[in-house]
């Protein structure tokens, strides 16, 4: 468990870069697969369907910026 918690420690900027990587290509992957047309309508569907999911990110990486 050490070696864990020493391994995520000296890596800790390589692992959110993964998982903020990751995240954005979902939603970008969801956008492009949006059943509605125009890139409005699409971008109004994923702030819908994943709408709590992108603010929390947002609060995350911009902090009270996102919530305003």
């Amino acid at each position: 468990m050490k070696n864990i918690m020493r391994w995520l420690q000296n890596n800790s900027g390589k692992v959110l870069a993964v998982v903020v990587i990751t995240f954005f290509s979902f939603l970008a992957y969801n956008l492009y697969q949006a059943p509605v047309d125009g890139f409005g309508n699409k971008f109004v569907y994923l702030l819908k369907t994943y709408g709590y999911i992108i603010l929390f990110a947002w609060s995350i990486l911009e902090g009270e910026a996102g919530l305003v």
